[in-house]
């Protein structure tokens, strides 16, 4: 129940921390003018999406600490070591690069080894609400979220444990952290809408 509890405080925390800084896109891969995110702000956390999140004079640890526990208990953040109900990822499909010509931050493919790194964790989540109707499958019936995005069929005519299906998840956050030092930043502002459009802000701490 603890995990569980830790995992609905992450996601609001972290819809909270969209919200209060604001979510931008830009219709280019990799692309240097940005606009604001025009749609609702769970839509961002949809199947394979990906958010970057810039730190500017923040350490990864600071704000990972803030999303978790609301403070900022950086001593208890060890990459080797993350706390439940995050846990280590050996491999991503996506890493950035930060582009030294104009202090932007790029989303590169990872091919084979180069997939393969210390900075992926990985948090479960019961997307959907705990309890609540999942998405139906013909195969197992009426299925249920569990509180680890598990779904599980309820027991109508015993009193024994729900029975959890196996091979299935229904939620899952994907996180990676990278620290490019420090470097000077510039300001893009585009012709066609100057008052709602600049250079890359939304980026660099990943979750995804």
């Amino acid at each position: 129940a603890k995990l569980h509890d830790q995992r609905v405080l992450f996601l609001k925390r972290l819809l909270l921390c969209y919200a209060v800084c604001g979510l931008r896109y830009s219709s280019e891969d990799n692309g240097a003018v940005t606009r604001s995110f025009p749609y609702p702000l769970a839509s961002a956390f949809g199947h394979g999406g990906r958010v970057l999140l810039r730190l500017d004079g923040v350490n990864w640890r600071t704000l990972l600490g803030l999303l978790l526990w609301g403070e900022e208990l950086t001593d208890q953040l060890d990459e080797n070591h993350m706390p439940g109900p995050f846990y280590i990822r050996r491999a991503a499909s996506h890493g950035v690069r930060f582009d030294q010509r104009n202090s932007h931050l790029l989303e590169t493919r990872l091919h084979h080894l180069s997939a393969i790194g210390g900075s992926h964790f990985g948090m479960d989540l019961p997307i959907g609400g705990l309890g609540n109707p999942a998405p139906a499958q013909q195969r197992f019936g009426n299925l249920y979220v569990g509180p680890a995005g598990v779904p599980f069929r309820k027991s109508w005519m015993t009193k024994a444990e729900q029975e959890y299906v196996k091979g299935m998840q229904h939620g899952h956050l994907y996180l990676r952290w990278d620290e490019f030092g420090m470097a000077s930043t510039s300001t893009l502002v585009s012709c066609e809408d100057p008052a709602d459009s600049r250079g890359a802000s939304t980026e660099g701490w990943r979750p995804v």
